[in-house]
């Protein structure tokens, strides 16, 4: 029976090839790329990725003299088109039977949710269950609360979150906690591919949670134009397999959640990021092992199904059920520091407007119904910000801060010293320095006072060895960034004399309270 199929294979292949020679090769290569895509849905539709992989590196490379690069786009084509496929097989098939379960709150729970949302407190309530998931981390837990909040919020940037942190620490979980009190149809968690995030069923304002990724550069390329475009999104244009032009997208307000031990995305990237990272002290450890005892002494699941995480998914889709301008009155009462960086200034401000968003039912409103932030916004961000700041500004997550100190003022190290002063391997210290792919993803690009080169050493035994020395110089974040952004004085009065503080009030249900 094996021999029988094994033969069967061999034959399909040698009238798959023999099909392939009779293409004919354009000059033009455009005009071989759509004959390549019609060709594999014709011929290779009913083998798997793996075999498709190889007739397509092995058979067609060859036959059309394609490059590395675009053998490589085909394979990933074909994979995003079997992909879609599943996708769209598994869809129909849904379709036949019951459809797909929605989040179905009681009645009850959706007037509890409304009373935090008109005269309670949203942000602390979402936190607070939050912390009852996931013990700790809460200024990690606010930075992935407001980029969902600001993705209500017409006048914005985007806010994405960059977490980093060790292995173990609780980044994942961490964000994994906050995703479960999204609302279903808002939440995809996945691994990247280059291409494939176009082919896939993604609502305005969704989140996409990818865990210890490593970048390819073309998914870099891509989610720089969807987080640059965050209130157009992307088009890709491509041809399917009629040889139509086929247009997909990544929809307007996508947040993106990328966790890594390090910050190894481009530069360009990480400017576009609000960096957070989990705490990694001793007493976290402690707090963590407290509550997986308590957790496995209850029985309890990690991420139960219960009233206050039913109650947050409440309060985040009352949220995104509109788009609000957001005007912040006090902006030209704002003292900024760090000038230098253009970009942090606007990040600091959609952090204010994402937290005014997600109390939009307690703010003032203008007559074309735009949030008028207010001075708890601003304090709200302020702590949030000025707790980030260091590594904002950097662009430098924990463990490469904690490097630089450790450098700076020490003169000329090697890396054996660095290695016992960090506790890690030496190639560890080698990737901190040079980062784990090639690009600008280590500190010798992210640090201007860094020098790293080779020296002749003598050795207790007076021989001489070539080591690699490293040195800081003109490095010191650490006073500079407390103060970063701060109000004039009296602006709080000033505020507070156009916008008096509100009386909070349950209005009658399918009513809004004037504010």
């Amino acid at each position: 029976m094996i021999h029988d199929q094994t033969e069967q294979l061999k034959d399909d292949k040698y009238t798959i090839i023999m099909k392939l020679n009779d293409l004919v090769v354009s000059q033009d290569p455009l005009d071989n790329i759509p004959l390549v895509n019609e060709f594999i849905g014709k011929n290779l539709s009913e083998q798997g990725i793996p075999y498709k992989t190889a007739f397509i590196e092995n058979n067609i490379k060859k036959h059309f003299g394609f490059s590395s690069k675009v053998t490589s786009e085909l394979i990933l084509e074909m994979k995003a088109s079997v992909k879609e496929k599943r996708k769209r097989d598994k869809s129909t098939s849904a379709n036949e039977g019951p459809p797909e379960e929605e989040d179905i709150i009681p009645e009850d729970l959706m007037e509890s949710s409304r009373k935090i949302i008109y005269t309670g407190d949203p942000i602390r309530f979402i936190l607070d269950t939050h912390s009852s998931l996931h013990v700790g981390d809460e200024p990690l837990a606010k930075a992935l609360l407001i980029s969902i909040g600001i993705q209500s919020v017409r006048n914005s940037d985007g806010i994405h979150p960059k977490v980093s942190g060790d292995s173990g620490k609780g980044k994942t979980h961490c964000c994994k906690a906050m995703m479960h009190l999204l609302p279903k149809k808002y939440k995809f968690n996945t691994t990247l591919s280059d291409k494939a995030i176009y082919y896939m069923d993604i609502p305005e304002g969704a989140v996409i949670f990818s865990d210890d990724v490593d970048l390819s550069d073309s998914l870099q390329g891509l989610i720089k134009r969807a987080t640059s475009n965050f209130q157009e999104g992307d088009t890709y244009t491509t041809i399917d397999k009629n040889r139509n032009k086929q247009e997909l997208t990544i929809p307007p307000r996508v947040a993106w959640w990328l966790t890594s031990v390090d910050d190894n995305q481009s530069l360009q990237l990480l400017n576009r990021q609000f960096g957070g990272g989990v705490d990694e002290s001793n007493e976290q450890d402690q707090a963590v092992f407290e509550f997986q005892k308590r957790l496995i002494k209850s029985g309890n699941v990690g991420l139960p199904e219960n009233q206050n995480v039913q109650i947050c998914r409440c309060i985040i889709d009352d949220i995104k059920k509109q788009l609000y301008t957001v005007i912040i009155p006090f902006a030209d009462d704002l003292e900024w520091v760090d000038t230098g960086n253009r970009r942090n200034f606007l990040i600091f401000a959609d952090i204010v407007r994402a937290f005014a968003v997600i109390r939009h039912r307690q703010r003032y409103r203008t007559e074309q119904n735009e949030i008028i932030a207010n001075i708890d916004d601003f304090n709200d961000a302020k702590e949030l910000y000025i707790g980030r700041a260091r590594n904002q500004g950097t662009k430098l997550t924990d463990v490469e801060l904690k490097f630089c100190k450790l450098l700076h003022g020490a003169g000329e190290v090697d890396y054996i010293y660095l290695q016992k002063a960090m506790g890690v391997s030496q190639g560890r210290i080698s990737q901190i320095i040079h980062g784990k792919v090639k690009g600008d993803t280590g500190l010798v690009n992210k640090v201007n006072g860094l020098v790293v080169e080779k020296q002749n050493v003598k050795t207790s035994d007076d021989v001489s060895v070539s080591r690699n020395v490293c040195s800081l110089y003109n490095f010191n974040p650490y006073d500079y960034y407390k103060t970063i952004i701060t109000l004039k004085e009296g602006a709080e009065e000033r505020f507070h004399s156009h916008y008096p503080p509100i009386t909070l009030v349950l209005p009658e249900k399918n009513a809004l309270p004037f504010y």
